[in-house]
């Protein structure tokens, strides 16, 4: 989950926070981009609020797949002139995506690490999901720059998906719990099996 985190800081939210004030300047609705963080914090609040009282069943795919809700955005941000209340929606559903995925994963580190170790582990947590973001967010400009918005778009959905699909194939994983050991049972010979 920490080297997940560290694909999805890099290439995805990193990037996404550049995008957003560049493509609106580009745009020229850059005087809208104080209500479109704001509705992005709503989105946030709403996020932990929900989060924060739902149990799923299972909480890790539950995460995984919130964090699949800055795709509309991404995806809007690389349309020339798309309206600008289809952005607004979407910025609600990537705050909401980026705390429900945060309280989950939170609320399961606190569940699943002993106390004695928690905050190391929580220490490595951050440490890995933001190591390199301040690289991520200096060169996104560059990147769009010599090669196009729509290929750093591109590049941060296809991370995006990799990044959740391939730890939901770890055990343990879609329930954010550590699996129980398989037992080896004794065939009537009494030879391990």
């Amino acid at each position: 989950m920490i080297i997940q985190g560290v694909f999805q800081m890099t290439f995805v939210i990193g990037p996404e926070v550049i995008l957003l004030p560049l493509v609106l300047r580009y745009q020229a609705d850059l005087n809208d981009y104080g209500w479109i963080l704001a509705l992005q914090g709503l989105g946030t609040t709403i996020g932990a609020i929900i989060a924060s009282k739902w149990k799923p069943a299972l909480p890790g795919l539950t995460a995984m797949l919130a964090m699949l809700a800055v795709v509309p955005e991404l995806i809007i941000l690389s349309v020339n002139h798309f309206p600008i209340i289809l952005l607004a929606i979407s910025v609600v559903l990537t705050g909401w995506g980026y705390t429900t995925f945060a309280v989950l994963w939170g609320t399961a580190l606190q569940r699943e690490v002993p106390e004695q170790a928690l905050s190391r582990v929580a220490s490595l947590d951050s440490f890995g999901g933001y190591i390199f973001m301040p690289a991520s967010m200096a060169l996104t400009g560059f990147a769009v720059a010599s090669a196009g918005l729509a290929f750093v778009i591109s590049a941060s959905i296809i991370v995006l998906t990799v990044s959740t699909a391939v730890p939901l194939l770890v055990a343990g994983v879609p329930q954010f719990s550590t699996p129980e050991p398989v037992l080896e049972t004794s065939d009537r010979r009494g030879v391990g099996t």
